[in-house]
């Protein structure tokens, strides 16, 4: 026999109701969780973080190569 998943907790079983009735309808108007740009961890930096990183990566001419 095969077993099912099946929530012990009454608020857990519907919560997972609710989210499979929902979600669909959440989605079909435009979800933005299946779009790549809403995954990328750039969004959410810092702009200052994001600054200094653009800095740090344009090549430095004040100082010279030692090398």
């Amino acid at each position: 026999m095969v077993r099912t998943f099946r929530p012990t907790s009454y608020l857990t079983r519907h919560a997972g109701y609710l989210a499979a009735l929902v979600l669909p309808l959440v989605c079909a108007t435009g979800c933005k969780l299946f779009e790549k740009e809403t995954w990328n961890p750039n969004n959410y930096r810092d702009e200052r973080a994001v600054d200094i990183d653009r800095r740090l990566e344009k090549p430095s001419d004040n100082i010279p190569n030692p090398f």
